[in-house]
Formats: C-alpha cells, structure tokens, sequence
C-alpha cells in the first residue's frame, strides 16, 4: 500500500514479481505443525522418521530433514541463508539462480523484513533490499533537510545520496540580498505561494507546473492528482491492502492504482500467521487482498495410533484446515507418527502377523508348514506344521507323516508299532514292560501276552528223584505281569531239553522199565 507524503523520490523502483518468503524464523516456529513429516503433501517434503534425505532446492519445516542441514524459508539450502536480504528460493533472488543456493534477495523486496524503513531525513534504510544483498538507501534526490536562508544567502536543500549520506546542494546569494523566511525574497516559499495547477520547487525556488499521472513524484504536490503513492503520480491515495501506484509493483501502468503482483508484499500488509492457522501467508494474492496457506501447507501434523495413521491435513487456500483421512497400516503398527514399513519384532505387526525377514507377514493356519511358534494362528508349530495343540504328550504327533495316517495340523496318536520320536524307551521281556514302540491310543505298547517273560526247564524232580519234572516257562499276559505258567511231571518219560520228551525211541528215554511202540512200559504187557 502507497501512502501520501513519503518524501522519497523514486528513480527507478524495482520489485519482485514473483513468490518470496518469510522469515526463516516463522518457518521454525510452524515447523512443530510439520513435525518434518509432511510429506509431498506438505511443506516438509519427507516422512516422518526419514532423516536428513532432502537435497538442495526441496521443501522443508526444519533443519535435520535437509542434506545439507539447512533448511532456509522452507527450501533446503547450501548455506543458512539467514543474513539480511540474501534468499534461496530462486523465485525470490536477485539473479533468478535455481532452489536451493543462497543469493541477493530482489531489489524492491525485503523477504525476511530485514530492512526497517528509516525516515528520509536519515538517508537510511527506505524498507527495500538494494538487489545486491544489502539494504537500500534512500534514493539520490530525496529531501534531507529544507531550505534555509540568512543574511541574504539562501542555503539550498539537502539531499540523500542515494548511499546514506544528506549531502549539502550548495547556497545561493539572494538576488536582491534579501531572505523572506526560509528562502530569499522573490522565491516561493511554499506551494501557497504558487498559482494553480503549479507547486513550489525548494531547490530553484520556482513554481513548476504539477506533473500527470504515472510521473515520478516525491511529495504529492507535485502531482496534478495531489496523490504520490510508490515515488508515482497516482489516480487515487490507494491506501488498500495490497494495492500499489507504481507499474513495478502491479500489472498496471503506473498512476494506476492496482493490485500488487501476487507472491509479493512490498509494503508488508499482511502479516504472515502460520501454517497451523491456513490464514495469510505473508503474500499478497494479486486480487488486492491477502494470500492464504494453500493446500501445500499443513496445518496438523501426521498422527498415527494402533494400526492407523490419521494423514497430515493441508489447508486449502480460503482459510480453513480440512482433512486429509486416515490410512491403515496393516500388516505393521505405527511407527512414531506413521505407519511402519517394517519390523524387527513381532510386537511392530498387527494382531494375526508376525515378523519374517523385516516384513510382516499373515500369520498361518493349522497344517501349513512352520518354523516357529509365532508363525501359527494356533500358536503351536510341532513337527513343522501349524498345528490345533501344543501337542506334547507322548506317542501323538500333528503331521501326516509322523502319525502314520490323517492330515498336518491336527494332534492324533501315532500309529500302533512306530514310535517316531522315541517315546517308549524299550524295556526287557523279562519285565513284561514296554516292547519300544505305541500302542496306537497315545501310549507305549507293553509285550503282548504269550511273550516269554520266564525261560522254562525240565530237570530231575527234587521231590522224586525218580521222575522228572517239566517247569514251564513263563509269559506275559499284554498287561504288564509276567504269569507263572507252572509245572509238568514227565511220568516214565526223561526231559528231552527244557521239556519232557512226548515219545521214547529206546528204552533209554524212560526212567524206568522198557520203551515198547514209543511208550515205556514198567510192566510190559503180555
């Protein structure tokens, strides 16, 4: 906005026509909203637990998300960049360099509001940058100090220098040598002084015709219109926000009174409020109002809870902070802020996941081949296959192969005879116990009946030791007891091994008398 009785005479006025920014101060303070997670969403341009991976000239919210570890007004940049009127964003230098190198700022701009305006009277600092990355002075010509006049010599008006200085014009003898006021007598004093249509110009003491619009002005009594706005003649006093008089800073021939370019703000009208606020963003929209946060800024950062993450939101352009939704995480649970993209643990999955290789992986049903525990539904891997128990007790297996019949996954007993993972220990027959293999119902068989548990033996009866006397051996009865199965007497017979023989062949195969047809006979038949 142009205001009247600026006191600076513009030679040339030059102003950025593009987008600059604000401070890097008001970056790191909205760049919490960010949390350096945005995104290509936002003005972070990464995600949240990237680290330092954005090169030069990508957007950023603070330090640690750049290569170089400067993030300067939102662009990563080479150097901090934060001296006066220096800026990385191309759209905002001098030289009109790529993103991401520090340079000048424009000449007409003061992006990071570096350059205070000092009064005319100081030759200072006119609230601008010079384009060479310093502040500009007021320029050559502006009104320092008034005309003065005694003794009949008039001291002429100082005027800046254009490099800080009020440099002294010179005096004049009066002609005649006379002062009337502040000037010699003859001259005119002030515009009052002039007829209409004319003002008064303090250095030659003259009155000089006012100058159209558009015309390069420094007080407005210079101008025809009676308004000087941005060093021109103006149509108006054009006091609007974002409103300029001078053609550098609109799209309109100067002494017009338009809207400033969008993407600048040369007089500072609209105080930048932050991203998390999506009000103005410190530039003027070149509809002579104050631009808003559009929908590359964030306005709340990226949460995440459980297996969702509620996206960043971005504002949209009029002021308000809308929502972005939410997006599922599965098979992984949050990280930090985000979503996880992979895991270490199974506790960084979802329920029904576990962690196999980095990667979360849907847990498997009962008879799917394993590994561990962890990777059933069940919760029981044995003998590699998910199965619908812990399955521990002996002689029961859960795959196929193991138990000799049925499907993987589901806990059965082993097969009678087979004994896979040595369950039943083989015992002695002597003791009736188990035979080393299963029994088919989930336990160890014991030796089946009619094994010998007790060899038998057939010797001189130590009753009689005229006969002798077959004891019979001893055998299981499939329960685990050993039966005694008793003894035989032999009668006339000898024992024929650990048996009384059946038969005689001689007469030597009886203990007594004769072996007649096989029989032996104490007294032969007549």
């Amino acid at each position: 906005m142009g205001l009247s009785g600026r006191g600076v005479a513009f030679a040339c006025v030059l102003v950025c026509a593009a987008c600059s920014f604000k401070s890097l101060d008001d970056l790191k303070a909205n760049a919490s909203v960010d949390g350096g997670a945005s995104g290509a969403s936002g003005t972070g341009g990464g995600s949240a637990g990237s680290g330092a991976s954005l090169p030069l000239g990508a957007l950023c919210a603070a330090n640690a998300t750049c290569q170089s570890g400067h993030c300067a007004a939102g662009i990563c940049c080479d150097t901090a960049c934060d001296s006066p009127c220096v800026a990385c964003a191309a759209a905002a230098k001098e030289s009109g360099e790529k993103d991401g190198t520090c340079g000048p700022a424009k000449a007409g701009t003061d992006p990071r509001g570096d350059c205070d305006e000092e009064a005319p009277s100081t030759c200072g600092n006119d609230g601008k940058c010079d384009g060479a990355g310093a502040c500009e002075k007021h320029p050559a010509g502006t009104l320092c100090s008034d005309t003065t006049c005694s003794g009949g010599v008039k001291t002429l008006p100082k005027l800046c220098d254009g490099a800080g200085q009020c440099v002294a014009s010179g005096s004049e003898q009066c002609q005649p040598a006379s002062c009337a006021g502040n000037v010699c007598s003859g001259d005119c004093a002030n515009d009052a002084s002039c007829k209409s249509g004319e003002y008064c110009d303090l250095l030659t003491g003259d009155c000089v015709a006012k100058v159209d619009l558009g015309q390069t002005c420094s007080q407005p009594s210079q101008c025809g219109s009676g308004f000087c706005v941005d060093g021109s003649c103006c149509e108006s006093a054009c006091t609007g926000a974002c409103q300029a008089c001078n053609g550098s800073l609109t799209l309109a021939p100067s002494g017009t009174c338009a809207p400033v370019v969008a993407g600048t703000d040369p007089d500072d009208d609209c105080a930048d409020e932050g991203a998390a606020s999506c009000g103005n963003d410190g530039k003027c929209d070149g509809s002579g109002a104050c631009r808003k946060y559009g929908p590359t800024a964030v306005c709340a950062a990226a949460t995440c809870s459980g297996s969702t993450q509620t996206n960043a939101k971005t504002c949209d352009g009029q002021g308000n902070c809308g929502g972005n939704g939410t997006t599922g995480c599965s098979p992984y649970l949050c990280n930090g802020a985000t979503c996880g993209s992979s895991c270490s643990a199974d506790n960084q999955c979802v329920n029904g996941s576990f962690c196999s290789s980095s990667t979360c992986e849907g847990k498997k049903s009962n008879g799917a081949s394993c590994g561990s525990a962890q990777e059933c539904t069940s919760g029981h891997c044995v003998d590699g296959v998910c199965c619908n128990t812990a399955c521990t007790a002996s002689c029961q297996a859960c795959s196929a192969a193991k138990k000799g019949a049925g499907a993987n996954g589901t806990c059965g007993n082993v097969v009678a005879g087979q004994d896979p993972d040595n369950d039943c220990a083989q015992e002695a027959a002597s003791t009736c116990g188990k035979d080393g293999t299963c029994n088919g119902s989930g336990g160890c068989r014991l030796w089946p009946g009619g094994t010998v548990c007790t060899l038998g033996n057939c010797k001189l009866d130590p009753a009689n030791n005229f006969t002798y006397l077959q004891t019979n051996p001893d055998t299981c009865n499939g329960t685990g007891t050993c039966v005694d199965k008793g003894t035989v007497q032999c009668g006339l017979l000898v024992c024929g091994g650990s048996q009384c023989k059946t038969s005689c062949a001689t007469t030597a195969d009886c203990v007594l008398g004769d072996c007649i047809a096989g029989t032996c006979y104490f007294n032969p038949p007549i």
